[in-house]
């Protein structure tokens, strides 16, 4: 091709008159091609254009102490407590149980984090009322959780589950191994201070409500 515009370049006015260019292909191909699907535009009504009746406010805090001493950490313990509270309804929590925590040091970390633990999750029981503590029970119209299961909170940790978990002191972040896939999500805001962490999450959604088959 090169060749060609070099002979076309140096050739005198009349030679270039000679040139015979192949005739312009106007031809337009037609699209015959069947769409996958009928495509609709506007929005979408998902019959939830509303204030949403109420607010669910959730809460997973704890205190996880590491040891030994300044480390290097071979093993922690600690708390979760889970709560789920329905329009500032602290008086009766819809969900709220607290969990033991126990782990041992593990190599298996995300690439920002500084340490790793194998973390074994138990239900523990309820707290018994202090002597002479008045015991206020829930109206029968106020929903309360029977069971984890019960909660609004995803991917709660079950009695007795070990999961893998590590922490990076820069970011300030508990990072789940996503039931070991080797993903690995942060999971938890916590604080690291005094060879402990100190977890504290919280959310506020828009909630519904309890329905009748939960």
């Amino acid at each position: 091709m090169f060749l060609l515009f070099s002979i076309i370049a140096c050739s005198d006015k009349g030679d270039a008159d000679e040139v015979q260019l192949p005739p312009e292909d106007t031809y337009v191909a037609e699209d015959t091609a069947e769409p996958y699907f009928d495509a609709e535009t506007g929005l979408f009504d998902t019959g939830y254009d509303e204030v949403p009746p109420y607010q669910l406010h959730i809460a997973h805090t704890g205190m996880w102490t590491l040891s030994p001493v300044a480390g290097p950490y071979t093993s922690l313990q600690g708390e979760l407590n889970l709560s789920e509270i329905i329009d500032n309804n602290d008086t009766f929590p819809y969900c709220d149980f607290r969990m033991g925590i126990t782990g041992y040091a593990s190599e298996a970390m995300c690439n920002t984090c500084d340490f790793g633990f194998e973390v074994n999750f138990y239900l523990l029981d309820p707290e018994e009322p202090e002597e002479g503590e008045e015991v206020i029970e829930p109206p029968e119209e106020i929903p309360i959780a029977e069971s984890l299961g019960d909660c609004f909170s995803p991917d709660l940790p079950h009695h007795q589950e070990v999961r893998q978990m590590a922490y990076s002191i820069e970011e300030e972040t508990l990072y789940f191994n996503y039931y070991d896939t080797g993903i690995w999500l942060p999971w938890y805001p916590a604080v690291f201070i005094h060879d402990s962490l100190e977890v504290n999450y919280t959310q506020t959604l828009a909630f519904y409500g309890v329905g009748e088959d939960d």
